[in-house]
């Protein structure tokens, strides 16, 4: 049987695994994101920095946030940085 844990990212961006590494922080209201994950989820987990702030994201929401924060309005349509 798998049992829950938490993991979080300091406003440093320094991923956290664990109550005892998050409460050796200064608790989860320290974090800029937590959540409560399974052992098998954690390398489906990565982290971004959106508005200033570090959030716990899966690498295919980190991706798709990788091609919006790409794109730019041109003439009223969104244009790839890149093109």
């Amino acid at each position: 049987m798998s049992w829950p844990f938490w993991i979080g990212v300091t406003p440093g961006g320094i991923f956290l695994q664990g109550m005892e590494e998050i409460n050796e922080y200064g608790g989860r209201a320290e974090m800029d994101d937590c959540e409560q994950i399974y052992a098998s989820q954690v390398e489906h987990r990565t982290v971004v920095k959106l508005a200033g702030q570090w959030r716990i994201v899966t690498p295919t929401d980190k991706k798709a946030i990788n091609m919006l924060l790409s794109l730019h309005m041109v003439d009223g349509v969104y244009k790839n940085n890149g093109a």
